[in-house]
C-alpha cells in the first residue's frame, strides 16, 4: 500500500537539479516555491514529462505555489523555478 512503510524526508533543492528515485516504490514528492510577478513559474517534471506547472498570477501579486507528483520507482524528477521564482522546498515520501 503506498504510503505504507514509507516516511517524510525534505529535501535542500536546487532549481533544475535531477533527483533520483532509488528505491523500490513509488515516491510522493511535494513542492513548494514562491512565485511573484509576471512570467514566473514552478514546473515538476518527471522522466521527462511537465507533470504540473504553476503559473504567477499577474504582476505584485506574491503566492506559495504548491504542487506534487508521484515519481515510479526507478524514475527521476526535477523542479524548475523561473522568472525569478525562489525558495524551492521539497518533501519526499520515501
Amino acid at each position: 500500500m503506498f504510503g505504507q512503510g514509507q516516511t517524510y524526508h525534505t529535501k535542500t533543492a536546487v532549481s533544475g537539479t535531477i533527483y533520483f528515485n532509488e528505491t523500490s516504490r513509488p515516491i510522493l514528492v511535494v513542492a513548494r516555491a514562491n512565485i511573484y510577478g509576471t512570467g514566473q513559474k514552478m514546473i515538476i517534471r518527471v522522466n521527462e514529462f511537465n507533470v504540473t506547472q504553476q503559473d504567477s498570477q499577474g504582476s505584485n501579486t506574491l503566492f506559495r505555489s504548491s504542487q506534487m507528483v508521484i515519481v515510479p520507482a526507478g524514475g527521476y524528477y526535477n523542479v524548475t523555478l523561473s522568472g525569478g521564482a525562489s525558495d524551492l522546498y521539497i518533501v519526499e515520501l520515501r
